[in-house]
């Protein structure tokens, strides 16, 4: 009877993540291929685009630390979610309201403050739910990655059919959505996963300043954020540009979204069978994975191929993203002590999405600009960056952090 209630509560754990992880994603779903899209109709330049991806970039290296900071401090993740995610969808209003490149810069900016840390900070929920409970992360985190199919396609029928000026609308009502699942959440999971950790005693103690040095410090750990920071940044051409220049190869924005759409039905199926996937290949080699395929894949893209390679190369997300993040998050789960995990989680998420996304945003703009779909050769060469570094750190023979 015990065991049952416990697996019953283990599975209501589980479908509160799953939530967040299709809420949050169906956000990313539009916002990461068509607000640029928006940009473009509201007037700003290549330049300007440019800008406005890396500025939220380049934020996130100071916001999802200390958002990660902060909960290990406060021990209320999942409430912390719920804050962050109201304060997102007042800005998202805000910004339909936006024209002219300083104000709209300036609403992209409060986003990337308040938005950026919601999915890390839902990671390390999940990671805390897994760890407790011996829940497979894959099958959690497949449902946003099904989220993102569904509103990166609807996103595309919206653009064609409905118009540009729709994008932001369908971003503020998807927050929402967000929102409420992040309520849900917080009612399910209640307290983060320090105060719940069986024990109680290590995880639950108050990180402190020392702690994090000590983790940054590491050489494993310094080894594996270049390695993720550098096969995830290397898809900066592709989110900000990508539809923008099918568009000008004749590829309509209806198309693009279903060219994504395969791209994640890919990355679904890995992570419907990452436990498996596991049992075959560590962690850090599925890292060395995403970084080859994601030199092939960038490459292959800087030539313009049509449909019938754009297909394969964009089933090989599951790798370049897939593989990568998959490796990632069980390297984290594997090698981070309790108390550190969502410090952990949040540099990784700051060094990928901030401080590597950002230093490659920077440069895509007048790459784009100067050379068009060639810029994505640039991707390339950052991925083999990567490879180099993940095959280091999978030549050290110890790196518990």
């Amino acid at each position: 009877m015990l065991a049952s209630l416990m697996s019953s509560e283990a599975v209501r754990k589980a479908a509160a993540v799953s939530l967040i992880f299709a809420t949050t994603s169906a956000v990313i779903g539009v916002h990461m291929p068509y607000l640029p899209v928006w940009f473009d109709w509201v007037g700003m330049s290549p330049y300007q685009i440019g800008l406005l991806g890396a500025a939220p970039v380049i934020v996130r290296i100071f916001t999802i630390p200390v958002a990660g900071f902060y909960a290990d401090r406060w021990g209320r993740t999942a409430l912390l979610v719920v804050l962050l995610s109201w304060a997102a969808f007042a800005g998202f209003l805000v910004l339909s309201q936006m024209r002219g490149f300083p104000l709209i810069m300036l609403t992209i900016v409060y986003l990337a403050i308040v938005w950026s840390p919601v999915f890390p900070l839902s990671e390390t929920v999940a990671m805390g739910v897994i760890r407790r409970n011996r829940l497979d992360y894959g099958r959690m985190r497949l449902w946003g990655s099904v989220a993102f199919i569904v509103t990166n396609v609807a996103g595309g029928w919206a653009v064609d059919r409905l118009g540009q000026h729709t994008i932001v609308w369908a971003l503020a009502a998807l927050v929402l959505v967000s929102t409420l699942a992040a309520h849900v959440l917080l009612v399910t999971v209640g307290h983060d996963r320090g105060e719940a950790a069986a024990g109680g005693s290590s995880a639950a103690r108050r990180l402190s300043l020392h702690d994090v040095a000590d983790l940054a410090h590491k050489p494993a750990f310094l080894l594996f954020l270049v390695a993720t920071g550098a096969v995830q940044s290397a898809h900066a051409v592709f989110y900000v540009f990508g539809i923008l220049h099918w568009r000008t190869l004749g590829i309509p924005a209806e198309m693009a979204g279903g060219l994504w759409a395969v791209s994640i039905v890919m990355e679904i199926a890995l992570f419907a069978f990452s436990g498996a996937v596991l049992k075959w290949l560590s962690p850090v080699q599925l890292i060395t994975l995403g970084c080859i395929a994601s030199i092939v894949r960038w490459f292959a893209m800087g030539l313009d191929p049509g449909l019938a390679l754009l297909v394969p190369l964009q089933m090989s997300h599951a790798l370049t993203f897939g593989a990568s993040h998959i490796g990632a998050m069980h390297f984290i789960a594997r090698n981070v002590p309790d108390h550190q995990l969502g410090t952990a989680q949040a540099l990784y998420s700051a060094f990928t999405g901030g401080i590597a996304m950002g230093a490659v945003m920077l440069s895509i703009g007048p790459l784009y600009a100067n050379f068009a779909g060639l810029a994505y050769w640039a991707m390339a060469l950052v991925s083999a960056i990567g490879l180099l570094a993940s095959v280091r750190l999978a030549s050290l023979k110890y790196y518990q952090l």
